[in-house]
């Protein structure tokens, strides 16, 4: 029964993937000039752009009335303009997300798409709208994929009534369905919100249009089908990580068949058990940061490590390690290798880096183990499709490995 159910349910998505192939294009400027889930450098700027009064948008404070009628109620009502400040410092409390001042009121929006929650975030936040706009009413607002509600850690002393719960998928997207209407008559604005708006269904599951829904709405109150398809829902958590455990083994299996034996560890460079993978999908305590290693140059005490690493999407690169303790050496290693930087970062074709990195990348299609939507994700559950993207990554890895050999011939 349930192998008819998901034949059947293909055969709606074959035929609308053909329509859309037909009728739609799958360019999306967002996508291609920004990591997706970029919370900053992508979705702070782009929201905070459209509710400046003085943005480049130059429809003034429409975009921000829209969306305070939104987030308006009963005990709620919001009379002020506001000015709108993107990653605002706000000293020793951090940087605020978005922040829109108006004469009576101050509202900060905490814009979280994967990033962690960080120890008292949202009480910090509250402290320093007491002390910067101390007369003013405060509001706090959390806004997530899905409406998440913070953890106690980033509340602090704070109650969960004392923060608003809004999400991208029902209040960001309904606000940009009525932004784009209101710009009808300036194609290049409106198309630009529509593409954004995609986006966001693309990060939330909303990609199917609404015939298919209905199609497959239809199919799933056709006899047992319901009941089948429950029995799929009861048991996805377990088959994400089941798929994401063989992909690890079966790299590591890749990597090892043509000469490199890479070790599955934490962040720290500990070796643990693949049995992690359960816990990525977990909504607290989340396992993250870890992945596959490979010692490829040694400096004295310092060493220089190819490492596969998974947050929300795969991504690899150089780290570097101290007495094979994975740690914040970077600058420590480059004040005595200054040349290494810029080398490593000349072989992965980039310049991204933090403190635990040297340089690093997505592999060349980018996938995405905590929201399988997004990109070609989903068809890592296909043996043949994931078998050739494991090709891909290990020939790739390999290739970093030997240009690093031969920049760096001497181990010192």
């Amino acid at each position: 029964m349930i192998d008819k159910l998901l034949k059947e349910i293909s055969l709606i998505n074959l035929k609308y993937e053909k329509l859309q192939e037909v009728t739609e294009s799958d360019f999306n400027i967002f996508s291609i000039l920004r990591n997706e889930s970029d919370e900053v450098a992508l979705h702070s700027r782009f929201i905070g752009e459209l509710l400046n009064p003085e943005g480049s948008h130059n429809q003034g404070e429409v975009f921000q009335q829209i969306l305070l009628q939104q987030l308006q109620n009963e005990n709620l009502r919001f009379k002020d303009l506001f000015s709108l400040k993107i990653e605002c410092h706000m000293g020793k409390h951090g940087r605020v997300d978005l922040l829109l001042i108006g004469e009576h009121d101050v509202i900060v929006i905490e814009n979280k798409i994967y990033a962690e929650d960080q120890p008292r975030q949202l009480q910090r936040y509250k402290d320093a709208l007491s002390d910067y706009h101390g007369s003013k009413t405060k509001h706090l607002y959390y806004l997530t994929l899905f409406g998440n509600t913070p953890s106690r850690k980033s509340l602090g002393s704070l109650s969960y009534e004392e923060v608003n719960c809004i999400s991208y998928k029902t209040d960001i997207r309904q606000w940009l369905i009525s932004c784009a209407c209101e710009v009808y008559d300036y194609p290049s604005l409106r198309e630009t919100i529509i593409q954004y708006r995609k986006l966001i269904e693309k990060l939330t599951g909303q990609t199917l249009n609404e015939d298919q829904k209905v199609e497959i709405k239809d199919l799933l109150l056709e006899g047992d089908n319901f009941k089948q398809a429950l029995t799929i829902e009861e048991v996805i958590t377990d088959v994400k990580a089941e798929l994401q455990k063989k992909i690890w083994i079966e790299l590591q299996s890749s990597l090892e068949r043509v000469g490199y034996d890479f070790s599955f560890v934490n962040y720290k460079f500990e070796e643990i058990s693949m049995d992690v993978c359960q816990n990525f999908y977990q909504t607290y305590k989340r396992s993250t940061y870890y992945g596959l290693q490979y010692k490829v140059l040694t400096f004295g005490e310092y060493s220089i490590h190819i490492y596969l690493e998974v947050d929300h999407c795969f991504y690899y690169g150089f780290t570097i390690c101290k007495n094979n303790q994975r740690g914040l050496f970077r600058n420590e290693l480059l004040s005595k290798e200054p040349d290494l930087k810029n080398k490593l970062e000349a072989l992965l074709g980039a310049n991204k880096d933090d403190e635990w990195w040297l340089a690093w990348k997505y592999s060349f299609d980018k996938m995405n183990f905590k929201n399988f939507r997004e990109g070609n994700s989903a068809k890592l559950g296909n043996p043949v499709f994931r078998e050739q993207w494991i090709t891909d990554v290990t020939t790739d890895v390999v290739e970093l490995i030997r240009q690093c050999s031969e920049i760096f011939p001497v181990l010192k």
